[in-house]
């Protein structure tokens, strides 16, 4: 069991689906962060948190907004649509928890730095994390462990011609022959968006050719990236790299 304490809500139950255990998470309206509970993921190389916007509904926005470092603030104010608003904060909401749950409270969301490529870190941290989102949902991967980035996308009708150069005609083959072509499109998608996140280098690595995929391995410039399918739901196609292959990952749905 742990618990949690915390600034967004007041005396709201946590609970979270997991695929390996289920825990619960109780906030407190508290500005002064702190944390009481034994770590169930100490042992857990990789943990990845997602959850809906519609969480957004049940705790206090503006507070959340507030907390926000200088640059997702200007990001959040230049969205037009509510989407992408809803969106950021999620993700926002999403890395405070994860901070408090795994004992690395000390850092704040305010304190976020970013890369030349958008690559989001905290100065000085010895785990490393990524986040994803699209439609209505947002993922986040967590380890202190390994390097890693993840990658989600709402499946949803696209032209395969505007993406012809992407892949190698292996790939599109294997797409092609698939009796859900477009799933798995995406899926091959977040495959090499995620490694190429989890790099740091940016998009420009696919323009470059200077992926390559074998097998469920993406290797960028002779590194190997090992991939793992995310199941979130039936919408979104998931995936996570990591520079260590690891037969147990934690994923868990945060439930208000």
């Amino acid at each position: 069991m742990s618990r949690w304490y915390n600034w967004l809500q007041d005396g709201v139950t946590h609970s979270t689906r997991s695929f390996i255990h289920r825990n619960k998470w109780h906030n407190y309206n508290e500005i002064s962060i702190h944390t009481e509970f034994q770590n169930q993921t100490q042992d857990i190389m990789i943990q990845v948190y997602y959850a809906y916007t519609s969480i957004l509904q049940k705790i206090n926005k503006q507070l959340l907004i507030n907390q926000l470092s200088k640059i997702a603030r200007i990001k959040y104010e230049g969205y037009k649509r509510k989407e992408d608003k809803d969106l950021l904060l999620t993700s926002a909401y999403l890395l405070s928890q994860l901070l408090i749950k795994t004992g690395n409270d000390q850092y704040k969301i305010q304190d976020l730095q970013y890369s030349l490529t958008g690559r989001p870190s905290f100065k000085g941290a010895m785990f490393d994390f990524n986040i994803s989102h699209t439609a209505t949902c947002a993922v986040l991967a967590f380890s202190d462990k390994t390097k890693l980035g993840v990658d989600i996308e709402y499946v949803k009708p696209i032209d395969f011609n505007d993406f012809s150069t992407i892949f190698t005609k292996e790939i599109w083959h294997k797409i092609y022959s698939s009796e859900n072509k477009l799933k798995c499109f995406y899926d091959y998608w977040t495959l090499y968006e995620s490694a190429v996140k989890a790099d740091g280098r940016g998009i420009v690595l696919v323009e470059s050719g200077k992926l390559m995929i074998i097998g469920s391995s993406v290797f960028i410039e002779g590194e190997q990236w090992y991939t793992h399918p995310i199941l979130i739901d039936f919408r979104f196609s998931c995936t996570l790299s990591s520079r260590i292959q690891y037969s147990e990952i934690l994923v868990q749905e945060m439930i208000l």
